[in-house]
């Protein structure tokens, strides 16, 4: 790659940050935050005080149940923690997903205004065309 080209990648790559700080600064996404770190917050001290585990161990089963990662390894054990599991489940995972789409939807708005990100875009998309049209 040449110097112009090494140059161009890396203001593309700074608009990119830029744009994701522009995001997780809209309103709707700190809002969104917020409620996900409250109900997150609220499932950690639960596990921590009905079933008796570290704070560590209660925030790692909540984000790892709530992104439907699940690896198995810390399990509720008492009939309350399993019931509200049951619940915490769909709420936790419903703002997960919320969340995730609005950072996304935010992004790709951010992305698409910038004329600069957008010009790279079309240049790899007609790359792309290019390539394809050879094969």
């Amino acid at each position: 790659m040449s110097e112009v080209t090494n140059f161009r990648f890396l203001k593309v790559h700074i608009h990119l940050v830029r744009s994701l700080a522009r995001t997780f600064s809209a309103g709707k996404v700190v809002g969104l935050l917020m409620i996900n770190s409250s109900v997150l917050g609220a499932a950690t001290v639960f596990y921590w005080l009905v079933e008796r585990w570290s704070l560590l161990d209660s925030a790692y089963f909540v984000v790892v149940t709530a992104a439907t990662i699940g690896y198995g390894d810390v399990v509720p054990q008492t009939s309350v923690g399993k019931l509200f599991t049951i619940g915490f489940v769909f709420v936790g995972v419903g703002l997960f997903v919320v969340l995730a789409t609005s950072v996304a939807s935010e992004f790709y708005r951010h992305v698409k205004e910038d004329p600069m990100i957008r010009d790279a875009l079309e240049e790899v998309e007609a790359h792309i065309d290019g390539h394809n049209r050879e094969t």
